[in-house]
């Protein structure tokens, strides 16, 4: 007898947009084919839109990421983004996967599996984001990227 894989804990940062819920969604389900899965979601909203490039040369920079105490980015994360529960945010080690589709998540993605520790999938896209900063990108209809991240890459 067989013994039942345990669930998967996955983080899901949503924004709301119907499409971008319907792409989290639909990845969950089809991990969930292979196993069982435990989703936390927490909304997002980016609320300094005008930082969004800042952000995005941050999370291409891991190294200098990196330097920033894990405190201080937590509170750079609670600045520019409202979170519907930022406890998530303190689980270092508490999730297997991280999951988001839309272009005001894609920064937080990268951020978060980076302090976290934590392996990504991002829906949509990447925004600028380097492909690196993520475990699997999923996408319709895009240009693939000019980079292609490799499974031993931990640049992110």
């Amino acid at each position: 007898m067989t013994t039942p894989l345990a669930p998967l804990r996955i983080l899901v940062l949503s924004d709301g947009k119907a499409g971008h819920v319907t792409g989290s969604l639909g990845t969950l389900a089809s991990i969930a084919k292979l196993r069982p899965v435990e989703p936390v979601t927490v909304q997002v909203r980016l609320r300094l839109k005008g930082v969004r490039h800042l952000l995005r040369r941050l999370v291409n920079r891991p190294r200098l990421l990196a330097r920033i105490p894990a405190g201080v980015q937590r509170a750079l994360i609670r600045l520019c983004y409202r979170l519907s529960d930022p406890r998530p945010l303190a689980a270092a080690g508490a999730f297997d996967w991280l999951v988001s589709a839309g272009g005001d998540t894609a920064v937080l993605n990268a951020w978060l599996a980076q302090l976290l520790g934590v392996r990504n999938i991002y829906c949509s896209s990447l925004r600028g984001v380097a492909p690196e900063c993520f475990q699997l990108v999923l996408t319709l209809g895009a240009e693939p990227p000019t980079r292609l991240a490799s499974t031993a890459n931990t640049a992110c």
